[in-house]
């Protein structure tokens, strides 16, 4: 709510002008043709043949190395262990009565094994290829040694020595710090499940060492290894089904621990896991996050292979798309790699140890070799691409159940595509999906840590039962009688005089108790040294605990943007609140519109996101925001990740008085054309919000009064 520039003002005078027109000089064919060569369309379809034709030659190659290397390895087996190694390159009905005696085994392999397709030995070129042998029903693991092309050392065969069939977990028990009485009231578990070629480190490492107090009293974390990965089990005679990887977890973790209510956190291949738990105790789940998960319902045929050809299409770029086509497609020359790498992952690791000279390497590196082939292979294709056939019932049973369904993904996840977060809404409508402007499949989470474990907590906080601790959570900061000061903790710059400023809180489980479309009073220094006190509306939310937030915008002229360009981390702000007349409770109009002009978004931010992340507010939010340039917009990413991540719910439509060439806005002044194109019409259950220099607010008034809006559906902050 701080005031907006002259310059910003300058443009809503009095006596409004028409909006600025831009005429184009080129017929619409000349147009086209000049948008196609400087829009880069024909060469990148260029590039895209050549890829694919590169792509063709190099996948013919490879096929005939496979179908090669299979003979190599039969022969070298049968002299270090005297007997082949079995393997999938025959046909299905070779392996549909070799891969056990029992049938509900045989119906969890996925067919991709045996269905792969290898041009020489789909034309019957070389006759290299060996049935899997069959083998009697297992009771538990027996074969615990290694294959000779796997490594052998103490740490991958730790679970060996040990004679332990359950998986590895790190546990993190509830701290006995401060909020005791809150822990004995409501100790929740929370199992998270990591991806392929992964670990509990991916947890442990990143979302574990930014927990706030109150996750350290009040949950009980579970973070494990799954089956044939990290410190976990690797046997060669499973067949890493999801059913195996399923009973894994659930004697290691769901029953030992009587988790008869927890939270699922779960990313990549783990959200297959996730779904299916979350399916089979649906009343004992009480919230599933899932992070970049992999569902591709199929157009036509099998969904397994379906899933191969999408997650591990055979093409050479991007590159990370080739290494999981060829780890993927080719059993053997898959094994290859690992022999080189994964065998010899001491040896790496020093040689990278000694380059980077860190005795530590980072997590990710470690992770990457923490497997045999065995386990790889079976568990890409028996639960990755065997999973995809079960997904839809999953997903059926989440739709019909009230369990908190929460979807994260990278806008730039290159591994699985992001129509896969919008395949899970589809399926589940009641589903929270948030894509993260600029994440891929990694940085999703590393990279933002801390804000990624913030999410997680207001997901749990979300579903929490009443009696977790109401008093830690009404544990208010604000006084609205009296200054109190609230330590800076962070700046961050967001352009050349706009900043983000995060102040500290008494306590890490401390809110500011500032209800929704609220603001706070701020009082400082202008550089004469004289008091300067002026309201501003934070962009955080009372679910945001232990900390607030203010997007301020610094004038030259401006007294209080004085103040806030000289404090420095460690100085402190004194607050008063909280103020204002707006009273807000969720689902008390259908839909709002909002009119906001410069520094006038912040508090059309806060009450959008309020209504946006409350899944039982079905309050719909249409926003018009006027600005100067394209510079003066503030919270755009946040802006545009509401508009992404709720499409039915929020619309924004930005005005800009000078937009750059290239713009697809509004263009001039907010006019009353735009508010009946871009606002609900006026109807008793609606309200229209504004906020912005004085200019622009009487401007809107005059508006809405010409559209018949009547003045108790008006609201000015």
């Amino acid at each position: 709510m701080a005031q907006s520039p002259s310059h910003f003002a300058s443009a809503y005078p009095l006596s409004l002008s028409l909006s600025h027109t831009h005429t184009h000089t080129f017929p619409l064919p000349e147009m086209y043709v000049l948008s196609a060569i400087f829009s880069g369309k024909w060469p990148r379809r260029v590039i895209e043949i050549l890829i694919s034709a590169a792509s063709s030659i190099v996948f013919l190659f490879l096929d005939l190395l496979d179908v090669i290397f299979c003979a190599f390895f039969k022969f070298v087996d049968e002299f270090f262990e005297e007997t082949a190694s079995p393997c999938y390159c025959q046909n299905r009905g070779g392996i549909g009565t070799a891969a056990s005696d029992d049938d509900d085994r045989e119906s969890e392999l996925s067919e991709t094994l045996y269905e792969r397709k290898n041009f020489f030995r789909d034309m019957g070129f070389f006759g290299f290829s060996r049935k899997c042998q069959g083998s009697k029903k297992i009771q538990g693991w027996t074969v615990k040694t290694n294959r000779w092309s796997d490594c052998g050392c103490m740490s991958c065969l730790s679970w060996v020595s040990n004679g332990d069939q359950k998986l590895h977990v790190v546990l993190r028990e509830p701290s006995n710090a401060p909020f005791e009485d809150c822990k004995e009231k409501a100790t929740e578990n929370v199992i998270f499940i990591h991806g392929f070629l992964s670990s509990s480190l991916f947890w442990t490492e990143t979302v574990f060492p930014n927990l706030s107090e109150f996750a350290k009293c009040n949950y009980r974390l579970f973070a494990v290894d799954l089956l044939g990965f990290g410190g976990s089990p690797k046997p060669r005679d499973c067949f890493y089904t999801l059913k195996d990887h399923l009973d894994a977890i659930e004697k290691s973790v769901h029953d030992p621990f009587r988790s008869n209510s927890f939270h699922l956190v779960a990313h990549s291949m783990g959200c297959i896991l996730a779904l299916a738990l979350a399916a089979k105790y649906s009343k004992s789940v009480k919230s599933i996050t899932l992070i970049a998960p992999p569902y591709l319902p199929p157009s036509q045929g099998s969904a397994s292979l379906t899933a191969l050809n999408r997650l591990a299409d055979r093409k050479l770029w991007p590159l990370i798309l080739f290494g999981s086509s060829f780890m993927s497609w080719y059993e053997h020359l898959g094994r290859c790699v690992c022999f080189l790498i994964c065998r010899n992952h001491r040896v790496w690791e020093w040689i990278l140890r000694l380059l980077t000279r860190r005795r530590c390497l980072n997590f990710m590196i470690v992770d990457l070799t923490r497997h045999t082939h065995h386990s790889a292979w079976h568990t890409m294709h028996n639960v990755i691409c065997g999973g995809a056939k079960l997904m839809d019932g999953y997903l059926e049973a989440l739709k019909n159940s009230s369990l908190n369904v929460n979807v994260i993904q990278g806008s730039r996840d290159q591994v699985v595509p992001l129509e896969c977060s919008n395949n899970i809404k589809l399926k589940v409508p009641h589903a929270d999906i948030n894509i993260i402007p600029n994440a891929d499949h990694s940085s999703v989470v590393l990279g933002r840590e801390e804000e990624f474990t913030r999410d997680l907590e207001r997901i749990w906080a979300s579903v929490a039962d009443t009696t977790m601790g109401e008093e830690c959570l009404q544990n208010a900061c604000l006084d609205p009688e009296n200054f109190k000061d609230f330590k800076l903790v962070k700046r961050t710059q967001l352009s050349h005089n706009v900043a983000k400023f995060r102040f500290e809180l008494p306590t890490p489980t401390s809110v500011l108790g500032l209800p929704i479309g609220q603001h706070i009073s701020c009082r400082g220094k202008d550089n004469l040294g004289e008091d300067v006190i002026k309201p501003y509306t934070p962009t955080t939310l009372d679910s945001d605990v232990g900390y607030f937030e203010l997007v301020i915008k610094m004038y030259p002229q401006g007294r209080m943007s004085h103040h806030f360009r000289e404090m420095r981390v460690g100085d402190h702000l004194a607050v008063k609140g909280p103020k204002g007349r707006f009273k807000y409770q969720p689902g008390q109009v259908r839909a709002f519109g909002m009119l906001a002009g410069g520094s006038g978004i912040t508090p059309m931010f806060q009450v959008a996101r309020a209504i946006l992340e409350n899944p039982k507010d079905k309050t719909k939010v249409h926003l018009i925001y006027a600005n100067v340039t394209f510079e003066d917009i503030l919270l755009k990413e946040e802006l545009d990740g509401l508009a992404t991540n709720y499409p039915d719910r929020f619309k924004i439509y930005y005005v800009l008085n000078q937009p750059p060439e290239v713009w697809n806005g509004g263009v001039g002044f907010v006019s009353k054309e735009m508010i009946q194109t871009h606002c609900p019409a006026p109807s008793p259950d609606i309200q229209i919000l504004r906020c912005g220099p004085p200019p622009m607010n009487k401007a809107m008034a005059s508006h809405l009064e010409a559209l018949e809006y009547a003045p108790h559906m008006q609201f000015q902050f």
